[in-house]
């Protein structure tokens, strides 16, 4: 049975270790920690498993120095498992065997074996939850952002701007203006009106020569009138 979002919401009703070192003193954390140990090691495992009070405090310095993102509330959710054969051995494939076997008193390295077991399940249980949260998140924006697409698409035919296929006009242009005659070229000007696609064009003119000559033309006219 995978980790279930409520005990992962259980685990963080307490600050974690660094915040209430930081506010309490690492000695007064280290004193709950052990008793919470303690207290749920009572709760959730049977007078021949228990761990040695001596070793409960053990593990509440390993938490306390090595896991300072965790909290008293993550470690009574790790030991309620923990009594119920969640973990156990881990094998090389993945698997686990033996869930729950002690052997007699629970032991430091089994219960940190264990440890890691349950925190590996809760990396990936927080890693289902803020998944399933982007994608709520992003199911609700999407039809927003096709909203907003489909205003500038309006605003753009209102003001008469460039649409969304500028960039393919620009780029054929920039593939066939060369080989147009001169004729298809002035129809070429009159069909496109951006600013970038009449420049493709009036460069083609002056390497032609028409530019020049269309001036020359109006000049000669203007001295005739």
């Amino acid at each position: 049975m995978a980790l279930r979002s409520a005990n992962i919401i259980e685990a963080f009703k307490n600050p974690t270790v660094a915040m209430a070192v930081k506010e309490l003193g690492k000695n007064t954390v280290l004193i709950e920690m052990t008793a919470g140990i303690t207290k749920a090691m009572a709760n959730y495992f049977s007078p021949e498993q228990r761990m040695d009070p001596a070793m409960c405090v053990a593990f509440a310095e390993t938490i306390v120095e090595d896991y300072p993102h965790e909290s008293v509330g993550d470690v009574t959710v790790f030991i309620k498992l923990a009594g119920r054969a969640k973990y156990g051995e881990l094998q090389d494939d993945g698997s686990v065997i033996n869930r729950g076997k002690t052997y007699g008193r629970l032991q430091l390295t089994t219960l940190m074996e264990w440890w890691r077991q349950y925190l590996g399940e809760k990396a990936d249980e927080i890693a289902k939850v803020r998944e399933r949260d982007i994608k709520a998140l992003n199911d609700k924006e999407a039809p927003i952002a096709n909203r907003v697409v489909e205003i500038m698409k309006e605003e753009r035919e209102k003001s008469g701007g460039p649409d969304l296929g500028i960039g393919r006009r620009v780029d054929q242009l920039l593939r066939t203006v060369q080989h147009m005659g001169d004729d298809r070229l002035r129809r070429a000007w009159e069909v496109h009106t951006t600013e970038r696609e009449r420049m493709i064009i009036l460069k083609e003119a002056n390497k032609r020569g028409l530019v020049q000559k269309r001036i020359e033309d109006h000049l000669s006219n203007t001295k005739e009138e």
